[in-house]
């Protein structure tokens, strides 16, 4: 049974803790973060062609009167979608290797509805990351890199991204571990 004097001790710690935080303590919203990093944010459609072996669907009859029907390899064009995010002016941006692995074709989509083609430059299938690049016409808004050394257990951290091609989609949380 819990004492009443450790359960009033308890409630008051607990409001002087929850009064002392200020309103500014937590942010009131992350809209301007949001339109600030926006435009270093692109969504990425691919096309990939999948060879699949068709099934065999007389495997006991070898004069068939259906051609076509013997099974073989075959192709299937799947698309894709996915999120990166500039990491050059020159065109340079990051993403998931799992969004551009097998690409045939790369079309990256930038904040003003501007398509560019894009060609993978790298890919490192273990950590899942994937450097592809565009031919722009102009310079393109290159993310800043922060210093992750000075995130500090507790502070808040967003991720921006845009992989369903409909604008942005925002994730916020707080950084947990040290690792």
């Amino acid at each position: 049974m819990i004492k009443p004097r450790l359960l009033i001790l308890t409630a008051a710690i607990y409001f002087i803790i929850v009064s002392s935080l200020s309103a500014s303590s937590f942010p009131a919203s992350f809209a301007d973060i949001v339109k600030e990093r926006a435009r270093n944010v692109v969504n990425i459609s691919t096309t990939q062609i999948i060879k699949q072996r068709a099934p065999n669907f007389f495997p006991f009859s070898p004069d068939l009167p259906f051609p076509g029907l013997e099974g073989g390899e075959r192709e299937l064009r799947r698309q894709s979608l996915g999120s990166g995010f500039i990491v050059d002016s020159n065109g340079y941006i990051l993403t998931n290797n799992h969004v551009v692995e097998n690409a045939e074709d790369i079309t990256v989509t930038l904040w003003d509805e501007s398509e560019y083609k894009a060609k993978i430059k790298g890919r490192d299938p273990k950590t899942d990351i994937a450097l592809i690049k565009v031919e722009a016409d102009k310079p393109l808004p290159a993310v800043t890199f922060g210093d992750s050394d000075m995130l500090r257990v507790g502070d808040w951290v967003i991720a921006v991204g845009n992989p369903y091609g409909l604008g942005n989609t925002v994730t916020a949380g707080m950084k947990g571990i040290n690792a």
